[in-house]
């Protein structure tokens, strides 16, 4: 997922919007896992792209409607 700008404020933005909705992240700007209410998964950063494996989605929802919200955090 590219992104703009300061990695630090853009991961940082992630890790607020995904405890708001009480997902967890363990790690730091080159990488780590986010866990929580139904989804999992892990992240490296390559530059100026996170890249994000997405392992497990809440029952109602969809890997793209999740990987979209992640994306939303990542061009504010």
């Amino acid at each position: 997922m590219p992104f703009r700008g300061d990695p630090y404020e853009k991961l940082q933005r992630l890790v607020n919007g995904a405890a708001q909705m009480g997902v967890a992240f363990d790690g730091d700007v080159e990488s780590g896992s986010f866990s929580g209410r139904g989804l999992s998964g892990y992240y490296h950063r390559e530059g100026q792209v996170f890249v994000v494996t997405i392992e497990t989605v809440p029952f109602l929802m969809t890997f793209d409607g999740v990987a979209a919200r992640i994306q939303s955090y990542l061009n504010e």
